[in-house]
């Protein structure tokens, strides 16, 4: 390990619930067509933190209201359902709350969310633990 890094490389309990109650995610309003479905961390080419929807008719979803922070966005959709991401965070901004607006449905996340329900229900594995360490060293 280099400098720098020696708290990151050693083992270090990951940080509890409490520690991230801070971080969880809000839903600000919902409706009966829109709802939210899960958010995750994609970690393939910098970090993505996305947020997913569920929609029972995607005709009633109007274009203008799918924003991110209020900024008109796409709509993504794989198999897992629909999406908006925020791609590129810094490492720094983990901890920077994003605004997700769907057809009346909003919610307020964090990519540091993600650790914070990965802790509250116990799923939390080795790159979310390293995602933690990286930006706790970032943080001390």
């Amino acid at each position: 390990c280099g400098s720098g890094w020696q708290a990151a490389c050693s083992f270090r309990p990951l940080a509890g619930r409490e520690d991230f109650e801070k971080y969880k995610s809000v839903k600000i309003n919902s409706n009966d067509n829109v709802s939210t479905n899960g958010i995750s961390l994609e970690l393939k080419n910098g970090i993505t933190f996305r947020v997913y929807f569920k929609i029972n008719d995607v005709s009633k979803v109007d274009a203008s209201s799918v924003t991110i922070n209020g900024k008109v966005t796409d709509l993504k959709k794989n198999s897992k359902g629909y999406y908006l991401d925020v791609e590129n965070i810094k490492s720094n901004r983990l901890n920077e709350f994003y605004t997700f607006s769907l057809g009346g449905t909003t919610v307020k996340a964090c990519a540091l969310s993600y650790i914070y329900s990965s802790i509250k229900y116990n799923i939390a594995d080795g790159a979310t633990k390293a995602l933690y360490l990286y930006y706790n060293t970032l943080e001390n």
